[in-house]
C-alpha cells in the first residue's frame, strides 16, 4: 500500500469513529493493521473516540491488538503507550497484562532494576491493572545517573532505586548515600540537565578548571546558560570560588575573563559596578552594542557612562573609530548644551571627552570644561552632583590650583566622597608641606561625627592603621567608644526608625569594627582600665551587632584578657529577697538555659543549613539571639549567687530593713499608704503596693524609724513620706 493510500485509511478511520459509525470502523481497523508503517497515533485517536463514546470495552480490544502488532515489530515504546490507553478504556481487558508487562520490560530494558520492579508493582498478580501502572510509573520516575539538586546539599547522583520500598538512594558531595521515599523526592529535589553548569561542576570539576585556563569566557558563558535570565558581575564568584577558581587567584583571573567576556559577541553587558551579563540569540560586536546603547541613552549621565565603558573596555588600538566619533559628537553637543543650565555637569561631560582624546588624538581637541565656582557650598554641591570619581577629583585638582584653603576642602570633602577619591584626598594632604588647615578641619569633623558617621570612621580607620597620620586622633580608647557609640545608635535608627542613611552607613562601620588589624591597632596603647571600660560599654549595649562585639572582645582577650572579668562585688552587694522571689527568679534560669537557649542553637542550625551566610537574615537574628541570651545568662548566673533570702522573723519594727511591710502618709497629698519592701524579683501580696528595696522610694525607706520622715526624688519632682508604722511583711512566710 502506497503512502496517499495507507493515510487515506488513516482518514477514513477519524471520519467513521468522530461520525459513530464503529462497524465501519472495526473493518478499516483490520486494514490499517496490514499497513507499514502502522499509522499508530491515528488509530490510537480513534480508539479514544470510541472510548469517549461509551464503547471502552471496543477500544480496548483493538487497543490491545494494535500493542501486540507493535510489540512484533519490536517497537516497545509505541506499544507500551498503546497498551497504557488500554489500561485506561479497560483494565481487565484479555492480553493487557501480558502486555504491559512485555512492553515494560522491554522499553525499559536499561534499567537494571526493571525486573524488580515490575514484581514490586504486582503487574502480574497481587494489584489492579491502575495501581500497577501507576506504581511502576513511579518507580521509573528517576534513574541511576541521575543528577537531581536539594535546597541545602545541593547536586546529588541518583546511585539506585528500590523497588521494594520506593526509594532512592542519592549521593550528595557531603552526605552519601541518603534515601528518598520517590514521592517526597518528586516534591523535595529538582532535575538537573546534564549539560549545565551544576552538572558539569559535580560530574567533572577537573574539566572545568581546565576550560577557566583555556577559554574563561566558554567557562562563563556555560555558568550564563544555566541562569537565562543573566547574571549580575558580583554573582559569577559565590558559583566559581573556590571549587573551580582558587579564592587567592579570583581578581586576576575574573579581570582576564570579564574583559574576554563583554567582548564575546553573543554576551550582552550591563553597565554600572555590578552590570548584568546575558546571553543572546544572535552575535553582535562590543563596540556596536555600545553605539547602538549611545543612540538609545536618555540623558548626558548615561552617554558619559557609557564612553567611561568604552574607554575602559578597549585599550590602544583596540578603540573602534567609528564608534568614538559617535561619542564624541554627542558628548560635544552635550557640554555646549550643559554649559549654562548645569555647568557641573558639563563639567563632567568635558572631562570624559579630555580622556577620549587622550586616547584618540586623532578625532580632535577636546573642549574646556566650565570653571569650578569659588564659594566652597557651591564646590561641595558640585562635588555631589559629579557621580564619578574620576571627575570628582579632576574638580578637586582645579581647586587645589585656585589656591585659597583647598586644605579645608579636601578635608569637608571626605563627608561626600568614599573610596578611591578619599584615598587620593588623603594622599594629598600627607603631601602637603603644612596641614594645619586640614588637621583643625579634621577636629571638627570629629565633633561633628554623629552628622557624618561613614567619614568619621573612615578618617579613624586611617589614622590607627595608616602609615602616615595627622595626629588627630591621639587616644584612641576614647575614638573606640565612640565609634561603639554609634554603632549603636546607627543599628537603632536603622531597625527601628528605618533610616536610609543609617542604613548605608551600617556597611562601613561593621567593615571597621570588624577588622582585625584595625582592632588590633586601636588597642595597642589601651590599659586595662581602658579595656575594661570598653567591655562594660559593649555588655550594656542592646542593638550592636554580635559580629562587632565578638570581634572586639576576641581582640581585647587578645590585649587584656583579665578585662572581661569585673573586679570581685563587694560582699555586703548581696541581693536579697524572700523565698518565694528566689524560687520565681531560679525557674526562669532554668526555661532560659533549658528552653530559650536549646531554641536559639535549632534556629542557628537551620539557618546555618541554608547555605550562604553574606545575605542570610535568618542567620544574623539567630547570632544576634545568641548574643543576647549568653548575656542573660551571665547576668542571671552572677545575680543568683549573690542571692540572700530574707529569714522570716529579720523584721524587728524600729527601723525599716529588706522585707518589712511599711505604712506611710503621702505629706503632699495626705494619703496613707501601705508597702512590701521586698527584693527585686518578689511580686506583691493582693490589696498592697510591692517596692524593690533597689528602687528610689525603698532605698529611701531603708534604715528609717516610725516617725520619720523621708524625701524622694521622682519624674514629676519631690515626694515626701512620714513612716507610720513598720511591721514584718507576711510575704516572708508565703513559702512555708
Amino acid at each position: 500500500m502506497t503512502e496517499s493510500e495507507a493515510q487515506e485509511t488513516a482518514e477514513q478511520l477519524r471520519f467513521f469513529a468522530d461520525g459513530g459509525d464503529f462497524d465501519a470502523v472495526e473493518e478499516l481497523w483490520l486494514e490499517a493493521m496490514e499497513l507499514d508503517p502502522l499509522p499508530v497515533e491515528a488509530m490510537r485517536g480513534v480508539a479514544q473516540t470510541a472510548a469517549s463514546a461509551g464503547r471502552e470495552e471496543l477500544a480496548a480490544t483493538r487497543a490491545v491488538t494494535l500493542g501486540e502488532q507493535l510489540c512484533e515489530q519490536e517497537l516497545w515504546s509505541e506499544a507500551l503507550a498503546v497498551f497504557k490507553d488500554a489500561a485506561r478504556f479497560n483494565p481487565e481487558e484479555r492480553g493487557l497484562r501480558d502486555g504491559l508487562e512485555a512492553s515494560y520490560a522491554k522499553a525499559y530494558a536499561d534499567r537494571s532494576a526493571i525486573d524488580g520492579m515490575l514484581r514490586a508493582s504486582g503487574i502480574r498478580i497481587g494489584s489492579s491493572v491502575p495501581e500497577a501502572v501507576e506504581k511502576l510509573e513511579l518507580l521509573l520516575t528517576f534513574k541511576p545517573g541521575d543528577l537531581l539538586a536539594h535546597n541545602t546539599w545541593g547536586i546529588g547522583q541518583v546511585k539506585s532505586v528500590r523497588p521494594r520500598t520506593c526509594e532512592i538512594v542519592v549521593d550528595f558531595e557531603r552526605r552519601k548515600g541518603h534515601a528518598f521515599g520517590i514521592e517526597m523526592a518528586r516534591n523535595l529535589l529538582g532535575r538537573v540537565r546534564e549539560d549545565s553548569f551544576e552538572a558539569r561542576r559535580f560530574l567533572d570539576v577537573d574539566g572545568l578548571k581546565q576550560l577557566a585556563e583555556e577559554d574563561p569566557a566558554a567557562l562563563l558563558k556555560l555558568v550564563l546558560r544555566s541562569n537565562p535570565d543573566g547574571l549580575p558581575s558580583r554573582a559569577f564568584r559565590p558559583l566559581l570560588c573556590p571549587g573551580v577558581i582558587p579564592e587567592g587567584g579570583w581578581t586576576k583571573w575574573w579581570s582576564s575573563a570579564r574583559s574576554a567576556l563583554t567582548k564575546d559577541p553573543y554576551v550582552e553587558t550591563g553597565s554600572g559596578g555590578n552590570p548584568l551579563y546575558r546571553l543572546r540569540a544572535e552575535g553582535i560586536s562590543r563596540s556596536q552594542e555600545l553605539a547602538d546603547a549611545l543612540q538609545a541613552a536618555a540623558d548626558a549621565p548615561e552617554r558619559v557612562d557609557l564612553l567611561r565603558t568604552l574607554l575602559r573596555e578597549f585599550k590602544g588600538d583596540e578603540l573602534d573609530e567609528g564608534a568614538a566619533s559617535a561619542f564624541r559628537e554627542a558628548l560635544l553637543a552635550d557640554v555646549e548644551r550643559l554649559r549654562e543650565d548645569n555647568p557641573a555637569l558639563a563639567f563632567a561631560v568635558a572631562s570624559a571627552l579630555q580622556s577620549l582624546a587622550e586616547r584618540w588624538p586623532d578625532g580632535g581637541a577636546a573642549p574646556q570644561p566650565p570653571e569650578p565656582p569659588e564659594g566652597e557650598d557651591d564646590i561641595f554641591r558640585w562635588l555631589s552632583a559629579l557621580a564619578w570619581p574620576e571627575y570628582q577629583k579632576a574638580l578637586l585638582e582645579c581647586v587645589r590650583r585656585g589656591g585659597g584653603d583647598w586644605q579645608s576642602v579636601y578635608v569637608r570633602s571626605l563627608e561626600l566622597v568614599s573610596g578611591e577619591v578619599r584615598n587620593w584626598i588623603w594622599q594629598g594632604i600627607l603631601d602637603a608641606p603644612e596641614q594645619e588647615s586640614a588637621v583643625n578641619e579634621c577636629r571638627r569633623l570629629i565633633e561633628r561625627s554623629d552628622e557624618c558617621v561613614d567619614a568619621f570612621f573612615w578618617l579613624v580607620r586611617e589614622e590607627v592603621c595608616g602609615g602616615r597620620r595627622l595626629g588627630v586622633v591621639p587616644e584612641s580608647a576614647k575614638a573606640l567608644a565612640r565609634m561603639l557609640t554609634l554603632a549603636e545608635q546607627n543599628r537603632l535608627s536603622a531597625s527601628v526608625d528605618k533610616d536610609e542613611k543609617s542604613r548605608s552607613d551600617w556597611a562601613r562601620i561593621k567593615r571597621v569594627l570588624t577588622e582585625r588589624a584595625f582592632l588590633k591597632a586601636a588597642l595597642a596603647d589601651c590599659t586595662m582600665d581602658d579595656c575594661r571600660r570598653l567591655h562594660r560599654q559593649l555588655v550594656a549595649s542592646r542593638y550592636i551587632d554580635v559580629s562587632i562585639v565578638d570581634a572586639l572582645e576576641r581582640e581585647i582577650a587578645n590585649r587584656h584578657p583579665e578585662a572581661l572579668h569585673e573586679e570581685e562585688q563587694p560582699a555586703d552587694r548581696y541581693v536579697f529577697v524572700t523565698a518565694s522571689g528566689l524560687e520565681k527568679r531560679k525557674k526562669e534560669y532554668d526555661h532560659l538555659v533549658n528552653v530559650e537557649v536549646p531554641k536559639n542553637a535549632r534556629d542557628l542550625g537551620e539557618a546555618l543549613s541554608k547555605g550562604d551566610l553574606s545575605e542570610n537574615a535568618e542567620y544574623d537574628a539567630a547570632r544576634e539571639r545568641q548574643h543576647r541570651l549568653a548575656i542573660m545568662v551571665r547576668d542571671m548566673q552572677e545575680e543568683l549567687s549573690r542571692a540572700r533570702v530574707i529569714a522570716p522573723g529579720a523584721v524587728s519594727g524600729d527601723r525599716v530593713v529588706q522585707g518589712a511591710r511599711v505604712k506611710v502618709l503621702e505629706l503632699d497629698s495626705g494619703q496613707e499608704r501601705t508597702l512590701d519592701i521586698l527584693g527585686p524579683w518578689d511580686e506583691a501580696a493582693p490589696g498592697v503596693q510591692m517596692i524593690s528595696y533597689l528602687a528610689p522610694v525603698g532605698a529611701a525607706l531603708i534604715g528609717a524609724e516610725v516617725g520619720r520622715e523621708v524625701e524622694v526624688e521622682a519624674p514629676g519632682g519631690v515626694v515626701r513620706f512620714r513612716v507610720l508604722g513598720i511591721e514584718e511583711s507576711p510575704m516572708l512566710r508565703s513559702g512555708d
